[in-house]
């Protein structure tokens, strides 16, 4: 079993139930690009603008994500727990 020592905020199902102390106390966001509303890439720009760092987890294509935030990590559906645990703790060196 992978003990990641997380502290997780959320899930929030859609971004905006997410209040903006939540997000920037945030030491990295995992985002999916459609929450069943259709994709959505403002919480990815906004908070790459604080700036807090993102990784997108999607089934979609990597196409699919436009090229101002080509350069966000993406794990692709079906992943891994180890993998998704690996992709955050090297998103988030420094942070603390």
């Amino acid at each position: 079993m992978l003990n990641a020592a997380a502290h997780v905020l959320g899930p929030y199902p859609h971004f905006e139930d997410a209040d903006d102390q939540t997000a920037s106390s945030a030491d990295c966001a995992v985002l999916d690009l459609n929450l069943g509303r259709g994709m959505d890439f403002e919480a990815a720009k906004m908070l790459i603008g604080k700036p807090i760092p993102v990784l997108f987890v999607t089934g979609y294509n990597l196409s699919a994500i436009p090229s101002e935030l080509s350069h966000i990590r993406c794990l692709q559906k079906p992943t891994s727990s180890t993998k998704l645990v690996r992709a955050i703790a090297e998103l988030c060196k420094g942070k603390k």
